[in-house]
């Protein structure tokens, strides 16, 4: 996940190079498995859509930004408490802690978008997925409008996890400061 890796990179776990190396990796592998998803439904018939997800409206941006930042925020911090425990207490503990974050901020963006905002469930809380998902329009009423779509799009899937996951690194270290561990 990218957010992550922007994380550590700011938190300075891993170098600049290795990082912007890992996120064209992620990214690859979500073009990759766009490009499979792609076969599977040309192998089955073609009858079942890529999938995509449903554009921003201007009413819900900012619910859709709150939602992606926290939990961003959520998946950052829970990954990072997962690295302090990572040779300490073995990777059972390490998968426990990042799958209970992952449950969280996917639980977090199901109930506050379905059940507050009717946003359809659209989030998606990884920058690589979101470019896979197709989150780019691809039409509007003239190019202005459709560049101003693209660069929405943009900060809301990928520039706004990118920060949540920033955010999510340093609570994780100011909180492992204040309980005074290492």
């Amino acid at each position: 996940n990218p957010l992550v890796t922007v994380g550590m990179m700011a938190t300075r776990r891993i170098s600049a190079i290795r990082g912007v190396l890992y996120i064209v990796a992620q990214v690859i592998g979500a073009w990759l498995g766009l490009v499979l998803v792609n076969a599977f439904r040309i192998a089955g018939g073609g009858s079942a859509k890529l999938p995509t997800m449903a554009a921003l409206e201007s009413k819900t941006v900012w619910a859709c930004i709150f939602i992606e930042l926290i939990g961003a925020i959520i998946i950052g911090y829970f990954f990072c408490r997962a690295q302090a425990y990572r040779t300490a207490r073995g990777a059972f503990t390490y998968a426990a802690i990042i799958g209970g974050g992952l449950l969280m901020a996917v639980l977090f963006g199901l109930v506050v978008s379905g059940s507050y905002l009717s946003l359809r469930n659209n989030f998606i809380m990884n920058p690589a997925l979101a470019i896979m998902y197709q989150i780019f329009p691809k039409s509007a009423a003239d190019f202005g409008e459709l560049i101003g779509n693209v660069a929405l799009a943009g900060m809301t899937y990928l520039i706004v996890p990118a920060i949540g996951g920033v955010l999510g690194f340093f609570l994780s270290d100011a909180s492992s400061k204040l309980a005074g561990e290492e």
